[in-house]
């Protein structure tokens, strides 16, 4: 099936990954792994589906602080956690 003049599709949210002993991401940063949008269609087609969710994983060690926004979210802020589907991984650090 063709669409032509059809938006294209957003891209996928890719993968970030932080890795350290300590991590403070202050108030008003952010991290986030969110697909892109999908584009503009013509006036007779439509508009491109949105990009999936990428994942963050965070391995830190003692000293954590999050204020900022993490997109996907965390299960348990700075607590190491079992893995959860749609949720950013934390996990301590150096694993």
């Amino acid at each position: 099936c063709s669409d032509a003049g059809g938006g294209g599709g957003g891209g996928s949210g890719g993968l970030v990954f932080l890795y350290s002993p300590a991590i403070t991401l202050s108030a008003g940063s952010v991290v986030s792994a969110a697909g892109g949008a999908g584009g503009p269609g013509s006036a007779a087609s439509s508009n491109g589906g949105a990009g999936g969710m990428g994942r963050v994983r965070i391995s830190v060690g003692t000293t954590c602080t999050m204020s900022g926004t993490i997109t996907p979210s965390t299960s348990s802020g700075c607590t190491a956690a079992s893995a959860t589907s749609g949720k950013a991984y934390v996990t301590s650090y150096p694993q």
